[in-house]
């Protein structure tokens, strides 16, 4: 990342990688997506799973997935690359599945102890 930011007087990382991300197109540039690959995934899989309110997700299509019992299943980078996609999360989808022997029990967990059920293609990105 560093490589990307060289020919700037960044205030900190974290406002330059902010610019990079306001910069239309930036996923573009395949070495610059390859680099933030890694990052994004694991910001997303942070907001989605531990950054909560009250033990609930903070996204709402999260909500309604997890309360009718999904599970969080992949997360896909660069998977939207809509201008709406691009604003709202920087390209990031996620897949939910739902174990038709398990949407009870996950629904039930969920209501019950605000638990949800997370598979590897999600938790591999909070190691």
């Amino acid at each position: 990342l560093e490589r990307l930011f060289a020919h700037k007087q960044p205030k900190s990382p974290l406002d330059s990688l902010l610019e990079l991300l306001k910069t239309p197109k930036w996923h573009s540039d395949t070495q610059t997506a390859a680099l933030l690959k890694p990052l994004l995934l694991k910001l997303a899989a942070y907001y989605l799973t531990i950054d909560t309110h009250h033990g609930r997700p903070l996204c709402p299509v999260a909500k309604f997935h997890i309360r009718n019992g999904a599970e969080m299943f992949r997360l896909n980078y660069l998977a939207d690359l809509s201008m709406k996609g691009m604003r709202t999360s920087f390209g990031m989808m996620i897949n939910y599945h739902y174990p038709l022997d398990e949407i009870e029990s996950n629904h039930a967990r969920y209501e019950m102890t605000g638990e949800v059920s997370v598979r590897d293609g999600v938790l591999k990105w909070l190691e």
